[in-house]
């Protein structure tokens, strides 16, 4: 069977029986976490377990409204365990944006943090307006910690690697935001093309400016949970950390707007950092100056 033959969920579960070492590091103000791919991989299938047993099953949507932390990590493996769909949000989104998204996506679970960046998330769901289809608000926090909790796995549902596995809203600049469709044989084979693009992945060390809630976050959180390289994560930018991460970290491989990676640059020219590891810089989303090449 090749990775394009096979469903999220065991591609996961293959990365951490391969490299159950593999580091995950969330940079941030309010929920910093070092952790490991195997203590990551096995509680998210503890969550999953739990969401079946709130009666979520294959081609549910749940949302998952977190930054750059470990626990949106769970959540994605505990979603694949549950045959489920998931549906990563901006965290920045107001009520307008979310209500829309959640109504049009007729999600029944929400996961979120208590609050970041000064959003009460609870206040922002009431402010919604009617969610019919919501059935939990679960909590980052001891709601997680009550998710992980240690208990006997249940199966995951057979999927066929084409069923849908993930939805990610566009950003609704043209119109209303449209869901993209995504399955576990296009989530993979984009990881691949990425990674034969990159050449040795062998010992690849990330850095994600990326908000998971856009599609190029989701796909570096990708990266860690299904290629098992050492990730590092920020959940609020700022140039001279990222700088300073690379060069504490090694960092080979990372990606960006031109705004990043002038940005770093610019930072490390600053505040004397090395950047000599960073061998692969991936930029989008905006016209790249020929100063920045």
């Amino acid at each position: 069977m090749s990775l394009y033959d096979s469903c999220l969920i065991n591609a996961f579960s293959d990365a951490a029986s391969r490299w159950p070492q593999a580091p995950f590091t969330a940079v941030s103000d309010t929920q910093p976490s070092e952790d490991h791919l195997g203590a990551i991989v096995g509680p998210g299938r503890r969550f999953g377990t739990r969401l079946q047993a709130t009666g979520i099953g294959p081609g549910d949507i749940v949302a998952v409204m977190v930054p750059n932390w470990r626990e949106w990590l769970v959540a994605c493996v505990a979603t694949q365990h549950a045959g489920a769909v998931m549906l990563p949000v901006v965290t920045i989104y107001g009520a307008k944006e979310l209500g829309f998204i959640l109504r049009q996506s007729r999600a029944r679970i929400i996961i979120t943090p208590e609050s970041w960046r000064g959003i009460d998330y609870r206040a922002l769901l009431a402010a919604c307006g009617a969610l019919p289809d919501i059935i939990r608000h679960i909590v980052v926090g001891a709601d997680f910690a009550d998710m992980e909790a240690a208990i006997d796995l249940t199966a995951s549902p057979q999927r066929a690697p084409d069923d849908l596995a993930m939805l990610v809203y566009t950003s609704g600049t043209t119109a209303d935001p449209k869901g993209v469709m995504h399955s576990s044989r296009t989530l993979l084979a984009e990881l691949a093309a990425q990674a034969a693009a990159r050449g040795d992945i062998a010992n690849e060390v990330i850095l994600s400016p990326w908000p998971p809630g856009h599609v190029a976050g989701a796909l570096s959180m990708l990266r860690f949970l299904v290629q098992g390289a050492a990730f590092v994560a920020l959940d609020q930018w700022d140039a001279a950390i990222a700088a300073e991460l690379i060069a504490r970290h090694h960092v080979t491989s990372s990606s960006g707007t031109p705004f990043h990676l002038g940005g770093i640059i610019d930072a490390a020219d600053r505040d004397g950092r090395d950047l000599s590891s960073l061998a692969n810089y991936l930029v989008g989303a905006a016209p790249v100056p020929p100063t920045l090449v």
